[in-house]
Formats: C-alpha cells, sequence, structure tokens
C-alpha cells in the first residue's frame, strides 16, 4: 500500500491492537519476535499477519502445555479459552479469550499511512494515561445483542 498508494494514501489509518513495528524497541515481546524472525527466518517478512500466527501459536503453546498429558481437543480448547488477560506475552494488551463470554478487544491504537510507512497516530485516537500507546476504553468495544447473520432472500415464485 505505501509503495503503490501514491497521493492514494492521504488520510488512512489502520486499527491495530498489537505493539506496533516502528517503537519496537519499547516493547521487549515486540523485539524479541522480531529478533527470532530475522535470526530463524532471514528472508522471512516481519507483518501483521506474522503477529496473528505468532499470537495464536502462543496460545496453542500455553493451553497445550497446561493440559500436560491429557492433551485432548476438548482440554486444548477449555485451557485456551480459560484466559482472562491473554497478551500473547506481551504482543498485545489483555484480551479475554472467553468462548462464553466473548467481547472485542477495549484498547486500539491508530497508525496513520505515510510515505515513509505507517507511524501510530496519537492526534487519531489518544492514548490512556499508563497504556500508551493504546487507548483502552470500555467505551470502544460495543456489545451486540442480536444474530446479525444475514438471512437468504426467499425466492419468488
Amino acid at each position: 500500500m505505501i509503495a503503490n498508494g501514491g497521493s492514494a494514501i492521504k488520510n488512512t489509518w489502520i486499527e491495530d491492537y498489537f505493539w506496533p513495528f516502528p517503537p519496537a524497541s519499547q516493547n521487549p515481546a515486540t523485539a524479541q519476535y522480531i529478533t527470532i524472525m530475522k535470526t530463524d527466518d532471514p528472508g522471512g517478512k516481519i507483518a501483521q499477519l506474522g503477529l496473528n500466527a505468532w499470537d495464536a501459536w502462543l496460545l496453542f503453546a500455553e493451553a497445550s502445555d497446561a493440559c500436560g498429558s491429557n492433551l485432548t481437543r476438548a482440554c486444548l480448547l477449555q485451557q485456551a479459552a480459560s484466559e482472562t488477560a491473554w497478551t500473547a506475552g506481551g504482543l498485545k494488551p489483555p484480551v479475554n479469550t472467553s468462548t462464553t463470554n466473548r467481547q472485542m478487544a477495549t484498547c486500539y491504537l491508530y497508525m496513520k499511512a505515510t510515505a515513509a510507512g505507517f507511524a501510530v497516530d496519537t492526534s487519531f485516537l489518544p492514548p490512556t494515561p499508563g497504556q500508551a500507546p493504546f487507548n483502552c476504553n470500555p467505551g470502544n468495544a460495543i456489545r451486540l445483542t442480536t444474530d446479525y447473520v444475514p438471512t437468504e432472500p426467499k425466492p419468488k415464485t
């Protein structure tokens, strides 16, 4: 997007819930992820998709470790869903992984697209004191109360 977007990227932001890469040195977990990627996969792309995969792998590893020798699908899912403040080792602010009390995360930041790449924009969504660079507010999560799955229209006869 940055390389091909040209002037079209003006006033473009993305929402994120992982610690951003540009100030990675300010967050040990992100710095460790980058070091591991550079060491173990020097040609690999350091990107958001990798953080999502790393997050999922860490949750799997923690849950399977908690199951011990009783590693079953049921145990794995139960353990993974029992995290009330999952941070993926510090890659993101705490989230609840419960499958019965599902909610969106409440901590976000916005990154603005610039010709040099993405940069945290604290003017768009100011950080919560003590939570920088994230804005952590329960109001950031909207609670859905209905089943919003679209239904197929009935064919006309």
